[in-house]
């Protein structure tokens, strides 16, 4: 199953125009979550969307990371999940009308119904640890996540067989982003604090 998609696209810009903006560097495309991301068209609308205020860039980087969140192989790759997240709180915190805020609302609890979806079915310790993560942020952020949900998550996450251990070590191939199902789960599953304490950050202005 596809994930949710919020249809939205970025600003038209020319190629020219686009390499006037990203000319003069900035502080943040060094430590943006979009603006250093592996894959080169995240990473180019992440710098895009640090130099202009436009909430379409948040949920076009919502989507496109959406669209990485799983791998061919059924499993939630926690470092997209959490930036697909990220992105849509982006769009949340910089909507000025009703319109964009139902929106960005919508697309938040869209995705991780779709998360938790797709962690009931394809079965493993690891998905269904991704999706309680997802849920606890909604629970911070939205509502309350029903505790029937919670007991059913981690009742299957119990009867599952251990995930393998994550790798210390990364492939290399791995960091170079440039396959679209690159696993960087193994990468970036202890960064997830990390995302979740910048849920609600706006983009950085610099």
């Amino acid at each position: 199953m596809n994930p949710p998609q919020s249809g939205r696209t970025p600003p038209p810009i020319s190629d020219d125009e686009a390499a006037k903006l990203l000319k003069k560097r900035r502080k943040a495309d060094l430590t943006d979550y979009f603006a250093v991301d592996p894959n080169p068209d995240i990473r180019h609308l992440g710098r895009l969307a640090l130099r202009r205020k436009d909430i379409n860039d948040q949920f076009a980087l919502g989507d496109l990371c959406a669209q990485r969140s799983l791998s061919d192989d059924g499993r939630l790759l926690v470092f997209y999940v959490g930036k697909t997240l990220i992105a849509y709180q982006r769009a949340l915190k910089a909507a000025k009308n009703e319109v964009d805020r139902t929106q960005a609302e919508q697309s938040i609890d869209a995705f991780i119904n779709w998360v938790v979806a797709e962690a009931q079915d394809n079965r493993s310790r690891r998905n269904i640890a991704v999706a309680l993560w997802a849920l606890a942020e909604y629970e911070t952020d939205s509502g309350i996540v029903p505790d029937e949900l919670v007991s059913e998550l981690l009742k299957m996450y119990q009867d599952e067989v251990p995930t393998g251990p994550i790798n210390t070590v990364p492939d290399l191939e791995l960091v170079t982003g440039d396959s679209p199902q690159e696993d960087l789960t193994q990468l970036d599953i202890g960064d997830a604090p990390s995302l979740a304490a910048n849920l609600n950050e706006t983009s950085p202005t610099q």
